[in-house]
């Protein structure tokens, strides 16, 4: 009887694994900051009995499809005269696939992102405003 019901509760329970990953680039000057954080999370429903095969295979570098896929873009702008946030809700993508080559030119910073609409031909203006008063001085770091 008691198996019955480790049987039953086992197929019947399910655990919701959240599978996040993220990278920040930041771009600075003497005047002001920029962060371009892109975060994505993967979430599985696994049901008691497969929940240890699952971490195991995890761990070993199995990749299952995930239920919920999710992404965001998030920037954030620093200067003296205050801070700017801004998410950006993104169609999940495989990692490495999210926006790159931030590059700041003539006071706005340009990234090449084919789902915000750049393309190898031409990159998307990311972000533009008239903080970037020193222009092409902005550095950069990835994390």
């Amino acid at each position: 009887m008691t198996t019955l019901i480790l049987v039953t509760v086992g197929l019947l329970f399910n655990v919701y694994v959240d599978l996040e990953q993220s990278g920040a680039i930041a771009l600075w000057n003497n005047d002001e900051l920029h962060l371009f954080i892109g975060t994505s999370s993967l979430g599985h429903r696994v049901n008691l009995f497969r929940y240890p095969w699952f971490l195991l295979k995890n761990r070993l570098g199995g990749v299952e499809d995930a239920d919920d896929r999710q992404g965001w873009l998030e920037t954030i702008a620093v200067t003296a005269s205050g801070t700017q946030h801004h998410v950006l809700k993104v169609d999940y993508r495989e990692p490495g696939m999210g926006p790159d080559l931030y590059t700041p030119i003539d006071g706005s910073i340009y990234a090449n992102d084919p789902e915000l609409g750049g393309s190898a031909d031409g990159p998307v203006i990311i972000l533009s405003q008239q903080p970037l008063r020193n222009g092409n001085d902005l550095m950069g770091s990835n994390t």
